[in-house]
This record gives structure tokens, C-alpha cells and sequence, in this order.
């Protein structure tokens, strides 16, 4: 990786190229957004935007990680908001949807069900998701200082991360995101109150 990273940006056309190529393990794919922050620039910000939305979860996962920490160490280089954004629908309205099959499952399997505790990893994996796509908006804080005042135990720096994440979503972002984020919220409220403008017909 770091040999890869002094390459420069001579080498982002074959890293993104190999990063869309399905026919490339996934090992290897997951490894080219930490280049690809590691070289930053604007055509490895282009190739993280463009891959937001990847089909594999491991993937995506670093490829989100990958935009936030380019974005940690050059915030002055904007993202396109509009891709952002549309990445960000994307995955609340998928985590909503594990809220919901969580609380199916939980009727009927143990909390410590192998099948119920997979849904909590993804869970998990999707509200790093959630805050890695917030991280490049944000100009004063990075996804792990975000992540660890949203689970504050202090009340005051719990709703001064909430108020920063309120200025820089989009409207409809903010009343689909928020929820997801703020873990004052239960797991009950986020589908009891929130899954109605999906419909019912998630599972």
C-alpha cells in the first residue's frame, strides 16, 4: 500500500479502474480506497465519489472510510454534495430497513442468535457508514470525533454533535439521518416512528 501510495497520482486511472473491476477480488479492492486517500488529490476523490454506492458492503465500507479520511487530510477539497447526498439516502434508508428486520427476528430468535447478532453487525457497519458519508461536510470535525461525542455521556456534547451534523444536512437528510445517529433514540422508536415514509414492505 504505502509503495502503491508513492506512485502519486500517475497511478489513481489503474487503481480505480481495478476498484469497478468485479472481476478483481474483493481482498484486493478493499485495499485500493486507503491508497487512494493515502495519494488524495482531486481524480482520488473523484474515484472514491464515483464508488460510494459500490455492490459489495466490505467495499463500500472502505470506500466511505477512504472519502473521510482524504477529506481529514484535505479539507479544503470539496465533494460533490449531490453524490454525497444520494449515497446518504442510500444507506439510511438500508439501515432503517435492518431496524426493522431486526425487530421481526427478535420475536422469534435469542438476542444471542448467531442470525440476530449478524444483523447487528451490519447494523454497526452501516452507522459507520452513516457517519463516514458526514465526515467530508463537516470542516471541524472527522468521523471518529463525531462518532465519539454522538456516544457521549455528556448531554451538552452529545447535542453540540447533533446541532453540527443539523447545519450541513439537507433538510430531508437531517429527518432521515438524525434518528439513525442520535443514540438517544431507541432502537423501537427508529421503527416504530420512522419507517412509515418507506412504506411497510422493507422485508
Amino acid at each position: 500500500v504505502l509503495a502503491l501510495s508513492r506512485m502519486g497520482e500517475s497511478i489513481v486511472p489503474d487503481l480505480r479502474h481495478a476498484l469497478e473491476d468485479s472481476g478483481v477480488s474483493a481482498d484486493i479492492r478493499t485495499q485500493i480506497p486507503g491508497v487512494l486517500a493515502a495519494i488524495g488529490g482531486l481524480q482520488a476523490r473523484e474515484a472514491l465519489l464515483d464508488n460510494l454506492m459500490a455492490s459489495e458492503v466490505a467495499v463500500r465500507d472502505t470506500v466511505v472510510s477512504g472519502l473521510a479520511r482524504l477529506h481529514a487530510r484535505n479539507r479544503e477539497l470539496e465533494v460533490d454534495r449531490r453524490v454525497v447526498e444520494m449515497a446518504h439516502t442510500a444507506e439510511a434508508v438500508a439501515h432503517y430497513r435492518s431496524f426493522q428486520i431486526l425487530a421481526s427476528l427478535t420475536s422469534t430468535f435469542d438476542e444471542g442468535d448467531p442470525v440476530v447478532q449478524g444483523v447487528h453487525e451490519a447494523i454497526e457497519h452501516e452507522r459507520e457508514r452513516l457517519l463516514g458519508l458526514i465526515a467530508p461536510l463537516l470542516s471541524s470535525m472527522d468521523r471518529r470525533s463525531l462518532a465519539s461525542a454522538l456516544r457521549s455521556a455528556n448531554g451538552a456534547v452529545r447535542a453540540n454533535a447533533l446541532e453540527l451534523m443539523d447545519n450541513v444536512l439537507s433538510p430531508e437528510l437531517r429527518q432521515l439521518v438524525l434518528p439513525l445517529l442520535d443514540s438517544q433514540v431507541s432502537d423501537e422508536a427508529r421503527v416504530a416512528g420512522h419507517l412509515a415514509p418507506f412504506g411497510t414492505d422493507l422485508l
